[in-house]
């Protein structure tokens, strides 16, 4: 998790991995993760049902912050 003023608002990448789904969707090292497809990242329970979410979705829209911008990150799936 990570927190600003002691809150968790998201989720940093430690490490992306080559290949990955998320280095697919051109997530970097270092971004810090928000929402997918608006639901918070606040916590475990809300990156769980994110997740679980994702699971039917056709399209993502990742909220991220890379170097103090904040920026979308979509990816269609077939």
């Amino acid at each position: 998790p990570y927190k600003q003023n002691g809150e968790v608002v998201g989720f940093r990448l430690r490490r992306v991995k080559k290949g990955s789904p998320i280095e697919m969707l051109g997530a970097q090292k270092g971004d810090v993760i928000h929402s997918v497809n608006g639901v918070d990242l606040t916590s475990v329970d809300t990156a769980l049902a994110a997740y679980q979410s994702m699971r039917s979705e056709n399209r993502l829209v990742f909220s991220v912050t890379r170097k103090g911008k904040p920026m979308d990150l979509t990816i269609n799936i077939r």
